[in-house]
């Protein structure tokens, strides 16, 4: 678990320790007290004893105010490391767990990105938990905090606290109630640098998801700017791609009745079917960043 920012001689060393026969811990010990450890040294360990090596909370060594996955300057040899580890030889495997993703794409078949999305039953069984009511809105409420467990436990608060665990009276208020998710938006807004920020601000004022291969008119950058905005902010997990349908009709939890009728009506006589087939590169902003996007909007005027 990354968290004091252990330098990355003295962790290495910690676990070469590890894997040491507990006969030559000791010998170990000295020896690496001796001589610098290097990256050499704990792949020939990954080689000769086959482990798992899970480094948690990596984003701690990423730098705030910078894009995403930029190692602080005093941590830029662990991405070495991680390269190293990536293109060696070895029976080993390297687990990285962050809420940003490291520059380690290398193309090759060792090296793999997982993004964990929502996780919509064990959602459905927290709410379940709190007893809230009206079950055919869970969806719509699981939807509109990205389906995380952890900001729905927090909403569920609010839910019990304000509306007595009703669900469709929670869901009537006219703006997304953030409560006491603004205090962890907050922190992750503080780690944005300030091209992501303003492409946040950008995306929030979009009732629509965007279309990045044109130029938007009312952007304040350039086009290239917009590009590597929109990808440090997917490295992070803040905007995701969608389908180009996605972005011209909303999803059925926030279109009026009538006009989601009217699409269904529109897709069976394929009379949307060109849409579909357009080309373009569209993206968008779960709603409770977009929502605290604008909050932040709003203060500044």
């Amino acid at each position: 678990y990354i968290d004091n920012y252990p330098t990355l001689e003295s962790l290495q060393t910690s676990i070469i320790n590890c894997l040491s026969p507990p006969d030559s811990s000791s010998q170990k010990t000295a020896d690496f007290s001796l001589a610098k450890t290097t990256n050499n040294q704990l792949i020939n360990y990954l080689r000769k004893y086959r482990c798992l090596l899970i480094f948690d909370n990596l984003q701690e060594i990423f730098a705030s105010g910078e894009l995403a996955g930029t190692y602080l300057s005093d941590n830029e040899n662990y991405g070495k490391l991680f390269k190293q580890i990536a293109t060696s030889s070895h029976q080993s495997c390297l687990l990285l767990l962050s809420q940003e993703e490291p520059k380690i794409e290398l193309g090759n078949r060792y090296c793999h990105t997982l993004k964990i999305h929502g996780f919509l039953e064990a959602c459905k069984m927290l709410l379940q938990e709190r007893n809230l009511t009206d079950e055919d809105r869970w969806l719509e409420l699981i939807n509109l905090y990205g389906g995380n467990p952890l900001w729905l436990n927090i909403i569920g608060d609010a839910v019990e606290d304000l509306c007595d665990g009703n669900v469709a009276k929670f869901l009537s208020c006219k703006s997304l109630y953030l409560g006491d998710l603004e205090a962890i938006l907050e922190r992750i807004f503080q780690r944005l640098s300030e091209l992501e920020k303003q492409v946040i601000f950008w995306m929030a004022n979009q009732e629509t998801a965007v279309d990045i291969s044109i130029t938007p008119a009312d952007f304040p950058l350039s086009h290239s700017d917009l590009w590597k905005g929109i990808q440090s902010l997917k490295r992070r997990c803040l905007v995701e791609k969608v389908m180009e349908t996605e972005g011209l009709f909303e999803d059925e939890c926030h279109s009026p009745l009538h006009i989601w009728k009217e699409t269904q009506s529109l897709k069976r006589r394929c009379l949307v079917e060109k849409v579909m087939e357009t080309e373009g590169s569209f993206f968008t902003i779960q709603p409770v960043v977009k929502s605290f996007g604008r909050m932040l909007l709003a203060s500044e005027q």
